[in-house]
């Protein structure tokens, strides 16, 4: 169990990392960061598209983690 925390949290940073590299090139809505997390072919948490929701909560996940 530990072992799949782990990898869990380390995608999920792995993601915000992605995330914040999409906002420092200007695309800031989270429509914008779907589209833009579609385009480069990496999957949502749940293993599909992203959609504007599925940003806002990893973004949520980071801010209560400690992340940015």
């Amino acid at each position: 169990r530990k072992a799949r925390t782990k990898k869990t949290e380390d995608r999920a940073a792995e993601l915000r990392e992605v995330i914040e590299n999409a906002e420092r090139q200007g695309r800031l809505t989270l429509r914008q960061v779907a589209h833009y997390l579609n385009e480069l072919g990496i999957t949502s948490p749940n293993g599909k598209q992203w959609h504007p929701n599925s940003v806002r909560r990893v973004r949520q996940q980071g801010a209560a983690s400690g992340g940015s």
